[in-house]
């Protein structure tokens, strides 16, 4: 018993470090990343500790850098139509702009400038659905004249969204990474939700709410019918808390965001949130901020009975300069 109590011991603390030196990627992915250094701040030898971020996430320490990367540049390419190559390939950690280049048309098939025009060309998006309309757009109408003098009312539909200043959380996490259905990754958050908040339900204050937050730095449709995602699942607690068991905590910042209600079927959030990026935020004054979309999902009793109806995604975002 003993022996087995130990492994376990041993096991968590593994994934724990891996679990930070995830983090520690996601917020440094564009300085240089070396295996050895990594490894000695979870403090094994590289070899150990490449067997077990393989072991854990599925993906070599190398791919998994590199898809963050990837993923940052994507990002960069699809919301920031002023920045430069140059200034991508810095942002993302790359050595030069043709080492980039090289990296995204192996990745993806087409040089970044080919993507970043190819996406730009696909800004208009219908909805044809009149109750998807009713639930997250706002309706107002207008007269329209024609040139033979006849007036047309046309409607004009505005995504709902609210700006607010969200505060930092404390929070234990969990990180997610892989691909599947909607159904088994739907099954696969339920259970990750559910483990978090037991965990910060041992360590919150008595009268403290427990807050579940979703960190969601990748959620992309895959060809296959599949999605492939990279998601932290988190629960908030007391700003003393510092760890518990096998899972880590870290703050997740404070700021600027802007906030939609969703239905958390993931054919509902890709809608929205494609009308957010291509069409609300380019006419609202605001530029995309640096962090990643969060989905809060209030209390831990939100899981006891399956998973949440509704979320409230907050994107990050900042005064346009």
């Amino acid at each position: 018993m003993d022996s087995r109590i130990a492994a376990n011991a041993d096991a968590a603390a593994a994934a724990k470090s891996v679990f930070r030196i995830m983090r520690h990627i996601d917020t440094h992915v564009h300085e240089k990343l070396p295996l050895d250094e990594l490894a000695a701040m979870a403090s094994y030898s590289p070899y150990h500790f490449h067997r077990l971020f393989k072991s854990l996430t599925g993906m070599t320490l190398g791919g998994y850098v590199l898809e963050r990367r990837m993923s940052l540049v994507k990002r960069y390419l699809n919301h920031h139509p002023l920045l430069g190559m140059t200034g991508i390939a810095e942002r993302a950690g790359f050595a030069s702009p043709s080492d980039f280049s090289r990296a995204f048309k192996a990745r993806f098939g087409e040089t970044p400038t080919a993507y970043r025009a190819r996406v730009q060309g696909e800004r208009k998006i219908c909805i044809a659905d009149r109750k998807f309309f009713e639930r997250y757009f706002t309706t107002t109408y207008y007269n329209k004249r024609q040139e033979n003098g006849r007036s047309d009312i046309e409607p004009v539909r505005t995504l709902k969204v609210t700006v607010k200043w969200m505060p930092q959380y404390r929070v234990l996490y969990r990180p997610l990474l892989g691909s599947c259905s909607e159904d088994m990754l739907q099954d696969r958050l339920t259970e990750a939700f559910r483990q978090v908040a037991a965990m910060a339900a041992i360590r919150r204050a008595p009268s403290f709410q427990t807050l579940m937050i979703g960190s969601s730095h990748e959620l992309t449709p895959m060809p296959d019918g599949l999605f492939r995602y990279r998601f932290d699942v988190c629960a908030a607690v007391p700003d003393t808390v510092t760890d518990e068991a096998e899972l880590p905590a870290a703050d997740l910042p404070g700021g600027l965001y802007a906030m939609i209600r969703l239905a958390t079927r993931l054919e509902d959030v890709q809608a929205v949130l494609d009308n957010f990026y291509r069409q609300w935020l380019p006419a609202s004054g605001y530029a995309l901020g640096e962090g990643a979309v969060l989905a809060s999902y209030g209390s831990a009793a939100a899981f006891q009975l399956g998973y949440p109806a509704y979320a409230d995604y907050c994107i990050p975002i900042e005064e346009r300069h």
